[in-house]
């Protein structure tokens, strides 16, 4: 999925979504050196969810003694 930097606006970045709607974000979790007009992809990492999972899943059992 691919969206579109419209502008910044002090520490916010405006996103351009698909549908032309725009939703703010923190302009500190782009990429350094983001600017207008940049586009920025998002995609699934199927790997590191899983692994996030798993370690999830070791604390929990940690926690709760198993």
């Amino acid at each position: 999925m691919y969206y579109i930097v419209d502008r910044f606006e002090e520490d916010t970045a405006v996103i351009e979504l698909p549908d032309k709607s725009t939703v703010p974000v923190p302009a500190r979790i782009l990429p350094p050196g983001t600017k207008e007009g940049d586009v920025i992809s998002v995609a699934l990492d199927p790997d590191a969810t899983s692994r996030r999972r798993g370690a999830a899943r070791r604390r929990a059992n940690r926690l709760l003694g198993r």
